[in-house]
C-alpha cells in the first residue's frame, strides 16, 4: 500500500463544497424554486472561499519558504555563534597566559629595581671609597714629599758626618 498525504483541511472542504454543489446540479429536478437565489449565492461564496483557499495556499508556500530561509539563517548563526565561542575561549587563554606575564615581568621589574637599589648603594659606597682613597693618596703623596726631604736632610747629614769623619779621621792619621 501506498500512504496518500493528507490534504490540506481547506482544501478537504472546499472538495466538499464542489461536490454538493456539482450534485445539486445534476439533480436539477430536485431544486426547490425557492432556494435558487441562496444556491447560486452559496455557489458564489464557494468560489469566493476556493479563491481564498488558493490565496492562503500561496501564502503558505511563501511562509515555508521563509521558514526555510530563517532555518538557514538561524544554522549559520549557530556556526558563527561557535566559532565566536571558540574565539572567547581562545582569547580567555591568551588573557590568561598575558596576565601571568605581566606578573612575571612586576616581579623582574621588581627584582631590577631592588638590584638597582642595591647598586646605587654599592656605587655610592665605591664613590665613598674613592674619595677616601684620594684623601688617604694626597696624605701619602704628602708622606712621601715628608719622607723624600727628610731623606734629602739625612742624605745631607751623612754627607756631612762623613766629611766630618774624614775631616776628623785625617787629621787623627
Amino acid at each position: 500500500k501506498v500512504a496518500m498525504p493528507l490534504p490540506n483541511p481547506a482544501m478537504m472542504g472546499a472538495g466538499i463544497l464542489a461536490l454538493g454543489t456539482a450534485a445539486l446540479g445534476v439533480f436539477d429536478i430536485f431544486r426547490v424554486p425557492g432556494l435558487e437565489d441562496q444556491i447560486k449565492e452559496l455557489e458564489a461564496e464557494v468560489d469566493r472561499l476556493e479563491g481564498e483557499i488558493d490565496r492562503l495556499s500561496g501564502l503558505n508556500d511563501d511562509y515555508e519558504d521563509l521558514n526555510e530561509l530563517l532555518e538557514d539563517e538561524v544554522a549559520e548563526l549557530a556556526l558563527i555563534n561557535d566559532e565566536l565561542n571558540a574565539t572567547t575561549t581562545d582569547l580567555e587563554g591568551q588573557v590568561k597566559n598575558l596576565t601571568i606575564e605581566v606578573v612575571e615581568l612586576n616581579e623582574t621589574t621588581q627584582e631590577l629595581y631592588t638590584r638597582g637599589e642595591d647598586l646605587e648603594e654599592l656605587n655610592q659606597e665605591l664613590n665613598q671609597t674613592q674619595v677616601d682613597l684620594k684623601v688617604e693618596i694626597d696624605e701619602l703623596q704628602g708622606l712621601e714629599t715628608s719622607l723624600n726631604e727628610t731623606n734629602e736632610l739625612l742624605k745631607d747629614r751623612i754627607e756631612d758626618l762623613e766629611d766630618t769623619v774624614d775631616g776628623e779621621c785625617g787629621d787623627a792619621m
